[in-house]
Parts: C-alpha cells; structure tokens; sequence
C-alpha cells in the first residue's frame, strides 16, 4: 500500500506550493489566443483577439476499410511459407 501512504502523507503535511505562478509546461506560448500576460512594467500585454468561435463540421466522409491485424499477419504468414516452398521445390528441381 505505498501509494496509500504517500496520500495520506501529502495529506497530513501538504507541501507549501506557489499557485500563483505557472509552471512552464503548461504555460501557453505568446501566439496562443488565449495568452494574457499579467500586468508587468515595461512588457505590452497581447493585443484582443477575437473569439475565433466553433469551427466548421467538416463532412462525413466514408472511413476506408482497414484490415485486420490478424489478416495481415496471416497473409505474410502464407506469403512466407509458399516463398519456402517455392524456394525448396526450386532447389530440388535444380539438382535433378
């Protein structure tokens, strides 16, 4: 039950944490439309972007047939083993 401990753990002595600062990974680039820098001296904040709104429903377009793994695998399979059997039965006729 280690991951039950850590729990309650974290629960009984949480670490301090800053909230108020974004870690960088989940930070959004500059060009993002969404990004809003805070209000810094000497930094200009994004200028408004307009709310780009829902985008258009493409078309349903007709999902091409996949085959199967297993049919793929089979067919190389068969593919292998007639290869073989060519290849024996070429040899053999070779020696005669």
């Amino acid at each position: 039950m280690p991951y039950e401990e850590c729990r309650r753990r974290q629960r009984e002595n949480p670490a301090p944490r800053d909230r108020t600062t974004t870690p960088p990974a989940y930070a959004l680039p500059p060009f993002h439309p969404a990004f809003a820098p805070g209000p810094r001296p000497g930094v200009r904040g994004a200028p408004d972007v307009p709310d780009p709104g829902p985008s258009p429903r493409p078309g349903r377009r007709p999902r091409r047939r996949v085959p199967d793994d297993a049919a793929v695998s089979g067919f190389l399979a068969a593919l292998c083993v007639g290869a073989l059997l060519a290849a024996i039965g070429l040899a053999a006729v070779r020696r005669c």
